[in-house]
């Protein structure tokens, strides 16, 4: 996190930075997990994203934690879900 910035403030601007997508306005209701080191936020409102950067980011959407699972995952991915799970379970 930089300077005085909150974890969620962190994210968005860590989401931008790392994949060009941009949030519209900062989520409402949110709930946020950690795990493995992650800050992971379940938002309860679709806040829209756009891609900053169309030339790599072609489109955006958000989607559940249930078809997250059913996706085909690289091994980073799929340790992701596995430490979110725990997560949501606690």
């Amino acid at each position: 996190m930089e300077g005085k910035e909150t974890s969620l403030q962190c994210a968005i601007r860590e989401l931008q930075e790392e994949t060009g997508l941009c949030i519209a306005s900062e989520p409402i209701a949110f709930k946020k997990y950690s795990a493995a080191g992650y800050f992971i936020y379940s938002v309860n409102n679709e806040a829209r994203l756009f891609p900053k950067d169309t030339r790599e980011v072609e489109e955006a959407d958000w989607f559940t934690f249930e078809e997250v699972s059913k996706l085909n995952k690289n091994v980073d991915v799929s340790m992701f879900c596995l430490h979110l799970s725990k997560a949501i379970e606690a």
